[in-house]
């Protein structure tokens, strides 16, 4: 469904899709933890009460999604003194426990990496509590294992539960789409103030460490309701809460920018409107940038870049003034100089494909021809004339002084000059041969090398902040302090 999603949206123009974050901070539907070498863990299940139109419980079908990294785990499922019998490495599970139908399946994702057990179980109550039990059977490594309780909405809880990160919506995971937080109202309403989380708006980051939700907005707690339409009601209004009156109020503003756009004969994509609005987000009393003192995860998990604000964005989109050249160094940058997230080396804007294909790769040979393919983009209102857009390469953790030129199969520099439009971006294409012989100081045998776009433009030129030496904080620095450079890893061997 995530990557329906994302297809829906990546390229297009005019096209958005915006989602609510999900309600259940403030359950005990999520936990984590680490096995240690030859160890079991165990928590439990316990379902929510689910009570028809007259008050009287209903048999529901629960079920328990867990995700991990490393060693594979066995695991035992048990209710009311009935288990089953322990599961290895593999082996999936299909049988009654106490009278209840239970599956149990495995799944790998693609690459390897992240292994998940999910646990079903058919025509539960709340009485009926669940133990499971995970062990992990490697003597020489540990597993960091995360369970989640169903889709979204109150569930069941889990022993052992924490708040306040990895409780977003399963559904609104999805790289490309706008997922938006609630926040509480203030009285009386004023832009320049911050509104507070609302405890229950769901908080990131996802698994796999992307910022969401991207932003927040009203959604009311409380007493403090939103009001919308509803025509069952007499006075044609009702009044609730949650992130899915935030979302509504969220797609408004998305409306407003499109109308702006397509006013001034120019079309938007969600990457644009993401960046419109994330980096005009109101984040008084919250720092969610980790590279600031005074960062404070849980602000992050639960803001996301912060809470909506319309008059910044409706601003910088009108005047034909400023060239904001920029190219994304992960799936949830949005051009914020520095970029305020947690992974910078896996740029959706630098593609390797085996050349004259549509084949993408990260697994190089050295002395090969292969297609790289560069997303220029420009934020700014004016047509950004005359970009250079560059490639280099470089062993990691090298100061920008060491990178190199990329060059093609005659040794050409591989460099382009293209014209983006203001608000919009601009593909191009490089035919890039790495040379086995320019090992860049790396030691002997290694593969791990990055691959590196810069975008220079006069109004907008690429300057690298302090401090310029060859380490890791010049690295990190260097790298999410300007947007107009992005990286890629890749294996050459």
């Amino acid at each position: 469904f995530d990557q329906a999603l994302d297809n829906l949206l990546h390229s297009f123009d005019n096209r958005s899709i915006v989602l609510a974050a999900g309600n259940d901070n403030n359950d005990n539907e999520f936990r984590e933890g680490i096995i240690g070498t030859n160890a079991t863990e165990v928590f439990t299940m316990t379902p929510a009460a689910f009570l028809d139109m007259f008050g009287a419980e209903t048999a529901t079908d629960r079920w328990v999604d867990i995700w991990y990294f490393g060693p594979e785990l066995d695991y035992r499922i048990e209710c009311g003194g009935v288990q089953s019998p322990w599961q290895g490495a593999g082996a999936d599970y299909n049988g009654t426990l106490n009278g209840f139908d239970v599956d149990v399946d495995r799944d790998i994702e693609p690459g390897g990496g992240l292994r998940n057990i999910r646990i079903y179980v058919q025509g539960v109550l709340s009485t009926d509590t669940w133990t499971i039990r995970l062990r992990n059977p490697s003597a020489a490594d540990t597993t960091h294992y995360y369970a989640w309780v169903a889709v979204q909405g109150h569930w069941a809880d889990l022993s052992g539960a924490t708040n306040d990160k990895y409780t977003i919506s399963d559904t609104s995971c999805a790289r490309s789409i706008l997922t938006v937080g609630a926040c509480q109202k203030v009285h009386p309403p004023n832009p320049a103030n911050g509104e507070n989380i609302a405890n229950y708006s769901g908080a990131g980051p996802t698994l796999d460490g992307r910022i969401k939700p991207e932003i927040v907005a009203i959604g009311g707690s409380g007493g403090d309701q939103v009001f919308s339409c509803n025509s069952n009601q007499a006075s044609g209004y009702i009044g609730k809460q949650g992130t899915s009156m935030a979302a509504p109020l969220v797609s408004g503003a998305v409306a407003l920018l499109f109308e702006q756009a397509q006013s001034q004969g120019r079309s938007l994509n969600q990457d644009t409107i993401k960046a419109l609005l994330t980096q005009s987000a109101n984040r008084t009393g919250i720092n969610v940038n980790p590279d600031i003192a005074g960062y404070v995860d849980t602000e992050r998990n639960l803001y996301g870049n912060g809470r909506l604000r319309m008059i910044a964005p409706i601003d910088h989109s009108a005047p034909l003034v400023n060239v904001d050249v920029w190219v994304r160094t992960a799936s949830d940058d949005y051009g914020e100089t520095p970029y305020p997230g947690g992974c910078f080396c896996h740029a959706p804007d630098i593609r390797v494909f085996d050349a004259g294909t549509n084949n993408e790769i990260t697994n190089l040979v050295w002395g090969a021809t292969y297609d790289v393919r560069v997303t220029a983009r420009n934020l700014g209102s004016s047509n950004a004339l005359g970009t250079t857009v560059r490639l280099k390469y470089t062993y990691p953790w090298t100061a920008p002084n060491n990178w190199v030129d990329a060059e093609d199969a005659a040794n050409n520099v591989l460099v382009q000059t293209i014209d983006i439009d203001a608000l919009s971006q601009e593909e191009v294409t490089f035919q890039w041969r790495p040379e086995a012989t320019v090992r860049l100081g790396a030691p002997a045998g290694a593969t791990h090398f990055c691959l590196l776009a810069e975008l220079d433009h006069p109004q907008d030129a690429l300057a690298f902040p302090a401090p310029g030496t060859a380490t890791g904080s010049a690295w990190s620095t260097n790298i999410k302090g300007t947007n107009n450079v992005a990286l890629r890893n890749l294996h050459i061997q």
